[in-house]
């Protein structure tokens, strides 16, 4: 009998180291599992976020302000920037209208002694190219008290020409015998009146015109 409890005693304590053992081996699998899923990755900070080296970031800066097309500044509009420009440039005086200067001169003259005077200030009595340039010359005329002023047409050969050389390629003649015999023509501030044409020797206040320089 004492053999017998003997033998029993021994395989108990076999199966307890048995167990003892395996329970360590799992214990030991466990802390490794969890220590590799603790283990921080080198230079990633909570959040999983990766930093990116300014080089890096200033590099994409640039690629992207090289594939950029910075949109043209609007320019001003036309008559703003040319009245602009030829205000700063044009004498004591004249007004500017566009790329031209305008005199008003407010003495009674001839067709020639007007022409004579606005060459004596380097320019010419003024032509006329569209309606807007008219309707300002017009106003211009009629805001100095005048119901009528010299212009730079006159008739040669049967065709009219401008002082200045330009072409006679707008007209706004008030009659339509406008384009006749008599060789110099004037314009008139007063309602819907155009242009007329009397002889040169006619008194009419006058408008010099000179173009502004680039």
């Amino acid at each position: 009998m004492l053999v017998t409890a003997d033998a029993e005693f021994n395989q108990t304590f076999i199966m307890f180291l048995m167990k003892t053992q395996l329970l360590v081996c799992l214990l030991g699998v466990f802390l490794s599992v969890g220590a590799a899923a603790v283990v921080p990755v080198e230079g990633v900070p909570e959040g999983g976020a990766v930093p990116v080296p300014v080089e890096a970031t200033a590099d994409v800066t640039e690629a992207r302000a090289e594939l950029s097309v910075p949109g043209a500044a609007p320019e001003e509009p036309l008559n703003v920037q040319t009245l602009q420009r030829s205000a700063s440039q044009c004498p004591e005086g004249w007004q500017p209208y566009k790329d031209h200067c305008y005199l008003m001169v407010n003495l009674m003259y001839n067709r020639i002694n007007a022409e004579f005077l606005c060459e004596s200030l380097n320019s010419s009595l003024a032509s006329i190219h569209n309606l807007w340039e008219h309707q300002f010359l017009k106003e211009l005329t009629w805001k100095a008290g005048f119901n009528t002023a010299w212009i730079g047409g006159y008739n040669f050969q049967g065709y009219w020409r401008w002082d200045d050389g330009t072409p006679f390629n707008y007209n706004n003649w008030y009659s339509n015998d406008g384009s006749s015999y008599k060789p110099c023509n004037y314009l008139n501030s007063n309602g819907v009146y155009g242009w007329s044409n009397k002889e040169c020797t006619d008194l009419h206040a006058s408008i010099c015109s000179m173009k502004v320089s680039c």
